[in-house]
């Protein structure tokens, strides 16, 4: 059972939606002098603060996030948003309006609430409402309702083309859930296009209901920006975690050609989608592998992958110089760790400064740091997002891929491949037998020894 929701406290308000612009110069002060020190102290003895080229991207004041989930209390048929406070984790807090988010999303909000409580199909056993809108004015917008209950289509969908319609009908998709049931209305799939303007380009990316998209586009701009200024090279470039090709996409006219790699399946089919959404199908290739798969498929003695040749990817087409990687917040494993080790040039966005920091203690054997960034991604947050330039110190441009070979046990074949007989051995005259020893007859009476 859920707690009765109740006003927000002025410490709780601050918290979880209030835009305090008076304070936000000293909030992001206070982060950018974290992630400093944090990534200083983990560069060690070599490192030099004032030879670290020093970038801070501020986030909007408000209404700055395109997406927002909030716990829905239905009490005496009022339709509540509420959020959950660290002061006081059990007790849903009410938001009435939420500055932090788009004034599409508030809209969003005002319109679904009304609609929902004069509609008890679309308030019963209601218990989460998830927004997502964009930044473009015509990229549309996506309303995802979690019930309780089981759905069921014929009755639900009437309710939701009425709320749609509340909402301004148009791009806008609502979405149904419940357990093991999803209805969509508005389109085939739950899913958006949000264009975003990157150096006078403009990328369009299909974001998907769930899958993860950065909820501060203007920021997300930003980090697009300073990724496309902080690498140039005429070889090419390897992504680890690619997602739905947020980055990909960004930075593909940076390079000869690209390899993005992703676990999600999901997350594959919409990074080829966005890719070929963006006319970049000549120099980009999306494959489904992990980062140690990546390593070992690297490796002249590695695997071979089936998954690569699905994606009509050739490992000895690609001269790859600079390594990307964005990875969760748990930073990187050792595997990938010991694959960016052998990279002459690692751009590397962490939403972690703490695993960030771990990992740069690790890669500083190897590597040396010339740019920092700090992206104000989560404002009023202690939340941070931030990017480092890393220069390898010692190894020449030709040497990654050769590097990796110590990375990867002996190659395995594939499981797709065919077996092969191993070719002939010139015939060589065969050796004369020695004539068998002579019979010794046993004589009655006698042992042989």
């Amino acid at each position: 059972m859920v707690a009765p929701s109740r006003e927000a406290t002025p410490a709780e308000a601050a918290e979880l939606f209030l835009c305090d612009e008076a304070a936000y110069e000293g909030l992001l002060a206070e982060k950018v002098s974290r992630v400093r020190g944090a990534v200083g102290e983990a560069m060690g003895a070599t490192y030099r603060e004032a030879e670290v080229e020093l970038e801070v991207h501020p986030s909007p004041k408000r209404e700055f996030r395109q997406r927002a989930n909030f716990r829905v209390v239905v009490e005496e048929g009022k339709v509540r948003y509420t959020m959950f406070s660290a002061l006081a984790p059990a007790v849903p807090v009410r938001v009435e309006r939420f500055p932090r988010g788009s004034a599409r999303l508030n809209e969003m909000m005002a319109a679904a609430r009304r609609r929902a409580e004069a509609d008890e199909e679309l308030r019963d056993r209601l218990f989460e409402a998830r927004f997502q809108t964009t930044k473009s004015a015509t990229g549309g917008a996506i309303l995802l309702l979690c019930y309780n209950r089981p759905l069921v289509d014929a009755v639900w969908r009437p309710a939701a083309e009425r709320l749609r319609e509340a909402l301004g009908g148009g791009a806008v998709v609502v979405v149904g859930r419940s357990r093991g049931v999803q209805v969509v209305v508005g389109a085939d799939r739950a899913a958006i296009l949000e264009t975003l303007c990157v150096d006078g380009r403009r990328l369009v990316y299909e974001q998907v209901e769930g899958e993860f998209s950065q909820p501060n586009a203007h920021v997300c701009e930003m980090m697009l920006s300073w990724a496309c200024r902080a690498t140039r090279s005429d070889e090419d470039l390897l992504e680890l975690y690619c997602g739905n090709g947020n980055f990909t996409c960004a930075l593909a006219p940076n390079f000869r050609r690209v390899l993005a790699t992703e676990v999600s399946k999901s997350n594959v089919a919409c990074a080829r989608g966005n890719v070929a959404r963006n006319g970049l199908c000549d120099s980009v290739k999306v494959a489904r592998l992990t980062a140690a798969e990546m390593g070992l498929a690297l490796s002249p003695t590695g695997r071979d992958f089936n998954r690569l040749r699905q994606a009509n990817v050739d490992l000895d087409q690609y001269d790859l110089s600079t390594l990307f990687v964005d990875p969760p917040r748990a930073g990187l494993d050792q595997p990938t760790l010991d694959l960016a080790a052998t990279f002459p040039a690692i751009l590397y966005v962490s939403c972690n400064p703490e695993t960030l920091a771990r990992d740069l203690s690790i890669l500083r054997a190897t590597h040396r740091l010339t740019k920092l960034a700090v992206f104000d991604q989560f404002a009023y947050s202690d939340h941070v997002e931030s990017g480092v330039l890393l220069l390898r110190r010692d190894r020449p441009l030709d040497e990654p891929r050769r590097a990796l070979a110590d990375l990867a046990p002996p190659k395995q074949p594939s499981r797709h491949s065919k077996k092969r007989k191993p070719p002939p051995s010139p015939r060589q005259p065969k050796p004369k037998r020695a004539p068998p020893p002579p019979k010794r007859r046993r004589r009655p009476g006698c042992l042989l020894m």
